[in-house]
């Protein structure tokens, strides 16, 4: 689990992941000084620990979907409304599932309980998955502490390489229209996210020109050419630097956390290939 890694290595990960193990960092800083008033002195690794465990096993349970029960409890209820974070069951036995994009199982949970159930016949010893969702391979990474070989719905960001790229007057336009920040690349290209911000950089000397477009009111057709040659300049040059990357963590010391940023880095290298190989035509 990235959360146990060394400085040295954290810094190593992905932009993205970065950002997940700050947010996952600041809940468990949170829960621990709340809790370390009721523990003995030298609790500390042994709560993340099992605050790992509780962490990686738990459910999405949505409490605040479902109405306040009518029974009168000794013990009363949570609060009206429960944050995200906050909102989360453990489910013994349900917990053994692992994730997979590929299912033969589903999950479904309401005020009576637990469900798991396959909709074809199913072979003694063979495994059955639950999807945890739709997470990149980051989120996995820093949640859950794998990556899939293949994830269907895996991504990266980008905001790392766009944002320089912007002075404070089109940091301050894109803020404006809601689109500053969460670039991000699939197999299929950039997102629209990252087209707008492109426009800023571009055509920034003809604010009107990029506001019609953040706006919805221009399609950005007549400009796409130029845009698309910005980006696969742009792409061409990331995937240089990750390959540069990709090298040196060859040669730094052999362990597992290595071994699994090298895979992470390389499925990276492969979208980046991917959108350069399709000239962008998403």
């Amino acid at each position: 689990m990235p959360l146990l890694w060394p400085p040295e290595l954290q810094n190593l990960l992905p932009h993205r992941a970065r950002t997940y193990l700050a947010e996952q960092q600041a809940r468990f800083d949170r829960d621990w000084e709340d809790a370390r008033p009721t523990l003995p002195e030298g609790s500390y690794n042994k709560f993340r620990y099992f605050w790992l465990v509780v962490n990686t096993r738990c459910f999405f349970w949505p409490y605040n979907r479902w109405p306040p029960r009518t029974n009168k409890s000794k013990r009363g209820r949570p609060p009206a409304k429960l944050s995200t974070a906050d909102q989360m069951a453990l489910c013994p036995v349900a917990d053994c599932f692992n994730h997979s994009d590929i299912l033969n199982a589903s999950f479904e949970a309401d005020l009576t309980g637990c469900r798991v159930s396959v909709e074809q016949d199913v072979n003694a010893g063979d495994e059955l998955f639950l999807r945890y969702g739709t997470p990149n391979n980051d989120y996995l990474l820093v949640e859950w502490g794998f990556v899939l070989s293949v994830n269907l719905h895996d991504n990266v960001s980008i905001d790392d390489a766009i944002i320089p790229w912007l002075d404070d007057s089109k940091k301050a336009l894109l803020v404006n229209y809601n689109y500053f920040g969460k670039y991000t690349l699939t197999k299929e290209g950039v997102c629209h996210r990252t087209q707008c911000a492109v426009r800023a950089i571009l055509f920034g000397y003809d604010e009107n020109k990029v506001k019609l477009f953040l706006s919805g009111n221009d399609d950005g057709t007549a400009e796409q050419p130029v845009v698309d040659a910005w980006l696969l300049g742009f792409l061409k040059h990331q995937l240089e630097g990750l390959s540069d990357f990709i090298a040196g963590l060859g040669r730094i010391d052999d362990s597992p956390q290595r071994d699994v940023l090298l895979k992470r880095y390389q499925q990276i290298q492969w979208l980046f290939a991917e959108v350069i190989h399709s000239g962008l035509h998403n």
